[in-house]
C-alpha cells in the first residue's frame, strides 16, 4: 500500500479510537457534568467523528486510485473539516453558543430546544413536551408567556402518576407551585385551595400543586394542613424533588441542582406562580408572588371567571370587575357586529368603551 493509503488508515484509526473514547466518556459519568442539551451536542459531535473516521476507511479503500499528493491532500482536508465539525460544536456549547452539531446554551433569539425525553429515577417527574423560549441579549431565558401552550410531561404525585395534558383533559387547570413543604405561607394557601375546590369544579377546572419535595413529603405535610387549616388536602401534589417541573415552566434557573432535602426554602424562592391553563393547554393567565404574601385564590377564582367569560363572549371586563357585573365589547367587534351580538344596546361613554350587561 502507497504512503498515503496507509496515512489513511492511520487517521481513520485515530479518529475511531477518538469517537469511542469520547462516547464512552458521554456514556459513563459526562450526564453529571452537562446540562443535558450540551450533552445532546456532545453525543452528536461524537457520532460525527465516527462517521468522519468510516469515511476515511472508504477513503483508503479507494486510495490507490489517486495520485499520492492529492491523496494526502483530500486525507488531510478530511481528517482537519471532521475535527473542526466534533470540537468546534463543542467548544461552542461550552461559551454558551449554538454549535452546528447540536443544541448549545442560548446567546440571543430562540433558546435550544430540550430533549423531548429525560430519564429520571422513580416517583420524578419526566419532560415529554416543552416549547422554545425567547431569550434576552445577555442570554437569560425569559419566562413563558401567555398563549403559550403550557408544557406537558409526567410526574409521580400524592394521587398516582399522571401526565399533565391527559389529566388536564377538555377542562381548565390551576397549577400552583411551593418553594418547598412545611412552610408556614404555603400551608395556608393549601388548605384554603382545598376549601375552594367545589367553587373550580362549578367552573370545569381542576386544581393541582407543585412542590420541590417528594411524594412522600407531600404525604406528611398534608396532615399539618388538615390539622391546621381545617381541609385536607383533595387535589394532587406533584414530587418536585428533581426540580424538573420547576425549570420547565421557568421558575428556577436550568442550572438548579441539589437534592431537595439539602434545598432550602430560599434556593427555591421563585417557585410561586399560579399558571391558569385553558382546554387547549395554552397558558391563559400568570401570578406571581413572593413568599413572604400569601396568594389571594379569591382572586384566582375571580380571574379564572374572567377569561372564561372572555373566551365564550366576545367581551373584556373592567377594573374589579366581579361575577354578575357590567362588562365591556371588546375593540375587534365592530358596532354592526355589536347590534346583532347585543340587540339591546350599549352604552359608550367614548367610542371604544361600549358597556353591556354581563351575557348569560
Amino acid at each position: 500500500m502507497s504512503l498515503a493509503g496507509k496515512t489513511l488508515l492511520i487517521l481513520a484509526a485515530l479518529s475511531l479510537f477518538i469517537a469511542t473514547a469520547l462516547g464512552a466518556w458521554a456514556a459513563h459519568g459526562l450526564d453529571a457534568v452537562l446540562e443535558p442539551q450540551a450533552l445532546e451536542s456532545f453525543r452528536t459531535g461524537v457520532d460525527y467523528q465516527f462517521f468522519h473516521g468510516l469515511g476515511i476507511l472508504a477513503v483508503a479503500a479507494l486510495a490507490e486510485r489517486y495520485e499520492p499528493v492529492r491523496q494526502l491532500r483530500l486525507a488531510g482536508w478530511l481528517f482537519a473539516a471532521g475535527t473542526v465539525l466534533f470540537s468546534g460544536s463543542i467548544y461552542l456549547t461550552a461559551l454558551g453558543a449554538p454549535g452546528w452539531l447540536g443544541s448549545a446554551a442560548p446567546v440571543g433569539g430562540l433558546a435550544p430546544v430540550r430533549p423531548r425525553r429525560l430519564a429520571r429515577g422513580a416517583n420524578r417527574a419526566t419532560l415529554t413536551h416543552f416549547s422554545p423560549h425567547r431569550t434576552t441579549g445577555s442570554g437569560a431565558t425569559m419566562s413563558l408567556h401567555i398563549g403559550d401552550e403550557a408544557p406537558n410531561f409526567s410526574a409521580n404525585t400524592t394521587e398516582g402518576s399522571i401526565d399533565f395534558h391527559e389529566w388536564i383533559g377538555d377542562g381548565w387547570a390551576i397549577l400552583f407551585s411551593h418553594p418547598k413543604d412545611f412552610t408556614p405561607v404555603c400551608t395556608t394557601e393549601l388548605g384554603y385551595m382545598a376549601g375552594l375546590k367545589p367553587e373550580f369544579e362549578k367552573r370545569n377546572c381542576k386544581i393541582i400543586g407543585l412542590s420541590n419535595d417528594s411524594a412522600d413529603d407531600h404525604v406528611a405535610w398534608s396532615k399539618d394542613i388538615e390539622e391546621t387549616q381545617g381541609h385536607a388536602v383533595n387535589y394532587p401534589i406533584i414530587d418536585g424533588s428533581d426540580l424538573t417541573v420547576a425549570k420547565l415552566y421557568d421558575m428556577l434557573h436550568p442550572n438548579a441542582s441539589g437534592p431537595a432535602k439539602e434545598r432550602t426554602a430560599a434556593d427555591n424562592a421563585t417557585v410561586r406562580s399560579v399558571f391558569v391553563i385553558g382546554p387547549d393547554k395554552k397558558i391563559k393567565a400568570t401570578l406571581t408572588y413572593p413568599m413572604s404574601t400569601g396568594r389571594n385564590f379569591n382572586e384566582v377564582l375571580r380571574l379564572l371567571d374572567s377569561i372564561q367569560l372572555t373566551a365564550k363572549h366576545q367581551v373584556a371586563t373592567p377594573v374589579n370587575w366581579n361575577q354578575g357585573e357590567d362588562v365591556i365589547i371588546v375593540p375587534a367587534v365592530s358596532d354592526e357586529a355589536a347590534k346583532e351580538k347585543f340587540p339591546e344596546g350599549w352604552v359608550a361613554p367614548k367610542p371604544y368603551l361600549r358597556i353591556v350587561p354581563q351575557p348569560d
